[in-house]
């Protein structure tokens, strides 16, 4: 609006008034690419925390079963992958998500639980914990989802196979 304001300015004779509605349209135009590279490159606003997160595909124990008792979170090391761990009200399987919100990276095994959601600590992200879908915002990217499975009293995850 500066900008065409600046021209029916200069076209109507007022030239230095549409000067600096043009200087002001370029500080404008700077402070917002300036504003922008800021909340993407250094706050990480809008870019998914676990989109590079590629654990082997293996299965790996990584707790006891009896850990998970009560509708424990439990937060483990899946080959320098933080992943959360927790047995499903509705069904009792176990499942698996990434620990890291993808909204702005809280710590999910430190969050609430609400049923079979994860509420993350930091600005109450929901995600469902058996299929890391988003429930409720302001995380716009779904978490990603690993296979659980129990064997002798282990509990052993490895990354899910896509499709």
């Amino acid at each position: 609006m500066l900008n065409v304001s600046s021209l029916a300015l200069r076209r109507s004779g007022a030239r230095g008034t549409g000067r600096v509605l043009s200087t002001l349209a370029f500080g404008v135009a700077a402070f917002s690419a300036h504003l922008g590279g800021k909340l993407s490159f250094d706050y990480g606003i809008r870019v998914n925390r676990t989109a590079w997160e590629r654990p082997r595909d293996r299965f790996l124990p990584v707790l006891d079963e009896s850990e998970l008792e009560g509708g424990k979170l439990c937060r483990v090391d899946l080959e320098g992958v933080h992943v959360l761990v927790a047995r499903s009200e509705r069904t009792g399987e176990v499942c698996a998500i990434a620990n890291t919100c993808t909204h702005l990276g809280g710590p999910l095994a430190d969050g609430e639980r609400d049923g079979d959601t994860v509420i993350c600590p930091w600005h109450q992200s929901r995600f469902d914990l058996c299929t890391g879908a988003v429930e409720a915002g302001p995380a716009v990217y779904a978490e990603p989802r690993y296979e659980a499975r129990v064997r002798a009293g282990k509990v052993e995850v490895r990354a899910a196979r896509e499709g």
